[in-house]
């Protein structure tokens, strides 16, 4: 995992085995353009006038700053952290991104398009105010994000001029009703023993349920809808950027693979409700976009309901539908 050093802003790879305490960055991306690169970011030589202009290299500074004011000499951005030209290192990123969140001292989430109340947010009016305001932040409506608020176990959220505003722990209500994520998913006590493999049975809700949760927020590129939910499904798949809606596809196709649960195919949209027996790709049960998990309705499919009794090789007959094509895959 690779590393700034908070103080000289320099960049630092460790073994997984010794990878220090560190506190990482969510924030909404920018104009391409305008966010700071790996490449840019490398060395000091690479820190030029031309780089440091740029308004995410402001935000590399400002971040670590922050770190070093609240004591922590490490920090990860996926900005400058990842050199997104070695196709390897983007893949094993992607795939153990939910990993690192996870493991993180906390979490800095900066929302650029939310300024603070000039009073507390938390009186009554200035409540009202305050949640007007974060309401239609980007943070909350973005794809990415929606692993880096349920991930962490402590999130502090940072307004447009670098004011830390409230922490997760203090506005669950708040962020569920702007959310709609169940208030248990967005903050929970953790211990230093919750890892990754223990989130399933924490979580105990089904991938249909997470994929609701991500149904309506958005991404920059098509792949990332699927990509963007891996660690929060428990699966890892190879990047190929390109691809389009076939990396949706393919992550459904795993999905059923691996739980044994064909009920993330039961979703419902009235756009495509004529259309549901149109062939997607393979199968004529993949739904065609993430979108149409939005008007799911019903009973919570928790996780060990949804998978108890299944198994790939029956689901054609339980089901009556022919899955022969996830074995093809």
């Amino acid at each position: 995992m690779r590393l700034i050093n908070t103080n000289t802003l320099e960049l630092k790879e460790f073994p997984d085995h010794s990878i220090p305490p560190y506190v990482i960055f969510s924030h909404v991306w920018g104009d391409e353009a305008e966010e700071c690169h790996f490449q840019e970011f490398c060395s000091s030589a690479n820190h030029t006038a031309e780089t440091k202009r740029k308004n995410g290299y402001a935000k590399i500074v400002n971040f670590c700053l922050k770190c070093r004011e609240s004591g922590y000499e490490w920090a990860w951005a996926d900005t400058v952290c990842i050199d997104k030209a070695n196709y390897d290192e983007l893949n094993f990123a992607i795939n153990s991104m939910f990993e690192w969140y996870q493991n993180s001292e906390m979490c800095f989430a900066y929302l650029e398009d939310t300024k603070v109340p000039e009073r507390s947010p938390f009186g009554r009016d200035q409540h009202f105010l305050f949640l007007g305001r974060i309401r239609d932040c980007q943070w909350f409506k973005r794809g990415w994000t929606l692993q880096e608020l349920i991930a962490p176990r402590t999130i502090r959220f940072f307004s447009r001029e670098w004011k830390w505003f409230m922490s997760n722990y203090q506005a669950v209500d708040d962020i569920s009703g702007i959310t709609s994520l169940p208030k248990n998913v967005i903050y929970q006590l953790k211990d230093s023993t919750f890892t990754l493999q223990s989130y399933r049975s924490w979580l105990q809700y089904s991938p249909r349920s997470v994929l609701k949760w991500a149904s309506r927020r958005t991404v920059r590129q098509t792949e990332d809808a699927a990509y963007s939910l891996l660690g929060l499904l428990n699966v890892k798949i190879d990047i190929h950027y390109g691809e389009g809606l076939k990396a949706f596809e393919r992550l459904q196709t795993l999905l059923i693979l691996q739980t044994g649960d064909p009920r993330c195919l039961l979703w419902e949209n009235d756009e495509w409700a004529s259309r549901k027996t149109d062939r997607i790709g393979l199968c004529p049960y993949l739904s065609p976009s993430i979108s149409v998990f939005q008007g799911l309705r019903g009973h919570e499919v928790r996780a060990g309901e949804a998978s108890q009794g299944w198994g790939v090789g029956d689901l054609d007959y339980r089901a009556g539908w022919d899955l022969s094509f996830c074995h093809e895959l």
